[in-house]
């Protein structure tokens, strides 16, 4: 083997770490991404399981001691702030 095709063989092997370093870093980012994702998933769960205006409006009182009207507002402003936070914290 001369010095050229040792040059050349040197050059692909270093070509290849190359890529397997980005490919590495790449799927870094992608356990990262993931972890997002199942995070907003986790918050878009919470509201989903906010109450109904309907059930606000059956069991505001007698759960939580508030009319509708206030118990409404404040369920609104909830999902808001989980929202909000959610958005704040987010990579995405």
């Amino acid at each position: 083997m001369n010095d050229v095709d040792r040059r050349l063989i040197q050059d692909k092997q270093d070509q290849l770490l190359t890529v397997a370093k980005k490919a590495m870093a790449q799927q870094e980012e992608i356990k990262k991404l993931n972890g997002e994702v199942s995070r907003l998933r986790q918050v878009l769960r919470r509201i989903a399981a906010y109450s109904t205006p309907d059930e606000l409006r059956q069991n505001a009182e007698g759960d939580y001691g508030l009319d509708y009207d206030e118990a409404l507002e404040m369920s609104y402003e909830n999902i808001q702030q989980e929202a909000m936070s959610a958005l704040q914290s987010s990579a995405l």
